[in-house]
């Protein structure tokens, strides 16, 4: 990384030390490896330069510091720039957005700024140019399509014939999927032409052939390349229920060698947007079970409650890594589709998640009587705003608890735009509600049982009581005051990290707490970039030499009273970490804070650096700890592991709580 560093300090006579001591201190930085202790005031970032499109995009920059930084443009009347946030303390993300070239004579442009460091007697500088092309490059096919894509029979295609328009060089080359099959024959400054032989398989096969610009930055434009079978495939198929159909396989996996087909009614909903994965859809049937079948052209326009019939021959069932069974087909396998003639599927009702079993992948179900495990304020918008670009996925979930103290996460997938593109969108659930049915299909995701609503309609509020009362409750849909104490909304008790001061330190200092981002909006109405709650963040969670714990001494206190109560008690909270941060944590719980300390069970944080949106966990206490005068709990790393699990956790590391809350069950 190239860094350009400026220090101006009261004693010139130590210029050059300085900038050799800050020279080694931006390499440490830098490593992958992170186990090494930085001491000296730092600023490193993740580039120094970046080209942006014509038409305007956002591009977030990560810094890594140790003290407080301010960001500066240096020509403020450049309007086309906009960046958010303009300061932050310590490791943190800033995105600087560029709006689009004006239509006419757009040209190329230029801006340059600087982040500084602000440090008791020299400012550490570094700067940043970025510039927007005044034209994109652009690729057009000519095929009416979209995406683009050609059909090609079974009997194959020798030099078929693709128009090509562009405005920069360009280059294309056979995908993965297309090797051994597709051949590109010729190019020429505008057209291409490829052969397809004939093919005698069971199933279709889909190829790509991959367009870029020879020397610019472009968005790689594809031309899906779909070869069908014969077309006696399914002819005179028997008709099984899915029930049979698994029973004939044996289990979930398998391939189906008779000549069958299902013939069911599509339960999952694509026009909601609350599906991420295009090429997926559900088809449930009367015996009650259910496939999920991903179309090999990448997405399909089947509407909720279509009638459609399937042949199922030389198909294989398999399950992916989160532990869900798909068969995958073409297209041309959904056959005699009924758009408004099939029976809606009547979802299973279930009082509780207790006894799912992995028949039930797939089916729609009505969960009743589920509570938020965080009922505050809104789903996570993770995608909104600046602050939440760099690819960072916004299929998100939230856990719920049912009436037997079971957790069961729900997803909400908010598109792949901001949350305002988006067509089912997180800040539409408002979590506040105490107690709802959920109606949804059951999936899972890292093989941890989940349930996905196809739309808004899927919920249904229930009353106002809750199951799981707070009696206390940490939260903060405002910043963090400097130089309190962390105050609970409900409740009384402490809220304290064990290796730092209680009280809220607003300047960068070694050890400290401090207002976080939380990513969860306050108001549904307003984007969460203007009206978001905050979380208690604290770093220095790593090893360093000034450390009176070690590593897996330092942790959270929790301190309340349960006096008086009997009933069961649940601990319920949202964390996440620093990619650098602690992963692994213990919860144990105490009835002073010194011990002796009982384990009850371990987790693991989540890392807001991959999904912003934060981790919510929910775990039963032990019975020792009702009717305590004095409850304590502690939330302890219990190994050296970085939260990515790299590396060893960095002394720069941090870990916030969002949401820290002792809940009894009441009914």
């Amino acid at each position: 990384m190239k860094i350009k560093q400026f220090i101006s300090g009261r004693w010139p006579g130590l210029k050059a030390l300085a900038l050799c001591a800050m020279a080694a201190t931006a390499f440490v930085a830098c490593k992958d490896d992170e186990t090494d202790v930085v001491q000296d005031p730092h600023i490193t970032l993740s580039e120094d330069a970046f080209l942006y499109n014509a038409a305007g995009e956002t591009h977030s920059f990560t810094v890594y510091s140790n003290i407080d930084w301010k960001v500066e443009m240096a020509d403020t009347s450049q309007t086309w720039v906009n960046i958010w946030p303009k300061e932050g303390s310590d490791d943190g993300v800033f995105a600087v957005k560029v709006s689009k070239q004006p239509a006419k004579d757009p040209v190329l442009r230029e801006a340059r700024f600087r982040v500084v460091g602000k440090h008791e007697h020299d400012n550490i500088i570094q700067e940043i140019t970025i510039s927007q092309r005044d034209v994109d490059p652009a690729l057009k096919l000519g095929v009416t399509t979209t995406p683009p894509k050609v059909v090609i029979n079974s009997n194959g295609e020798e030099k078929y014939s693709v128009g090509v328009t562009c405005n920069v060089e360009w280059t294309a080359k056979v995908g993965d999927s297309g090797e051994g099959w597709i051949t590109i024959d010729e190019i020429s400054d505008n057209e291409i032409k490829f052969s397809v032989p004939k093919y005698a398989g069971t199933v279709p096969r889909t190829g790509r052939i991959e367009f870029n610009a020879t020397t610019e930055r472009m968005t790689t434009v594809e031309l899906i390349v779909y070869q069908s079978i014969p077309l006696d495939i399914g002819e005179n198929a028997e008709l099984k229920t899915i029930a049979e159909v698994y029973e004939k396989l044996g289990g979930l996996q398998g391939t189906v060698r008779e000549n069958v087909k299902i013939q069911g009614t599509v339960i999952s909903d694509r026009v909601s947007g609350n599906c991420p994965n295009p090429a997926a859809f559900f088809v449930q049937d009367a015996s009650g079970r259910a496939i999920q079948f991903r179309v090999q052209e990448g997405s399909h326009s089947l509407q909720l409650n279509s009638l459609v019939t399937i042949p199922l021959m030389n198909t294989q069932s398999v399950i992916d890594d989160d532990g869900q069974p798909y068969i995958t087909i073409s297209t041309e396998r959904i056959r005699d589709v009924i758009t408004t003639g099939g029976a809606p599927i009547e979802p299973k009702v279930m009082e509780s998640t207790q006894g799912l079993t992995d028949e039930m992948l797939g089916t729609l179900v009505t969960i009743r009587n589920l509570q938020f495990v965080f009922p505050h304020g809104t789903y996570y918008n993770a995608n909104e705003g600046s602050i939440y670009g760099g690819g960072r996925p916004t299929d998100l979930a939230q856990l719920l608890l049912d009436r037997d103290g079971n957790t069961i996460s729900h997803y909400v997938y908010g598109g792949t735009s901001v949350e305002t593109g988006a067509m089912f969108k997180h800040y539409e659930l408002l979590t506040d509600d105490p107690m709802l049915d959920i109606t949804g299909i059951l999936i899972k995701v890292e093989n941890e049982w989940a349930i996905r609503m196809r739309n808004i309609n899927d919920r249904d509020k229930l009353t106002e009581a809750r199951r799981y009362v707070p009696v206390t409750e940490f939260y903060w849909p405002e910043t963090l005051p400097d130089k309190e104490i962390l105050v609970p909304k409900v409740g009384t008790g402490q809220l304290f990290v064990n290796f730092a001061p209680k009280a809220v330190i607003a300047q960068s200092t070694t050890f400290r707490l401090y207002s976080g981002a939380a990513y969860v909006r306050v108001d549904a109405s307003v984007n969460g970039t203007e009206k978001g709650y905050y979380s208690a963040n604290c770093g220095g969670w790593g090893a360093q030499s000034n450390d009176t714990y070690t590593p897996t001494q330092k942790a959270w206190y929790f301190e309340t009273s349960t006096a008086g109560i009997s009933d069961d008690l649940y601990v319920c909270f949202c964390t996440t970490s620093s990619q650098s941060g602690p992963g692994p944590f213990s919860i144990e719980w105490a009835a002073a804070e010194a011990g002796p300390w009982t384990f009850v069970t371990d987790y693991k944080a989540g890392n807001w650096e991959v999904i912003p949106g934060p981790k919510n966990f929910a775990f039963k206490l032990p019975d020792g700890c009702k009717n305590q005068s004095s409850l304590w709990l502690r939330f302890r790393v219990n190994s050296d592991e970085r939260v990515d699990g790299k590396a060893a956790n960095s002394a720069t590391g941090t870990n916030r709580m969002i949401y820290t809350s002792l809940k009894k069950k009441v009914n």
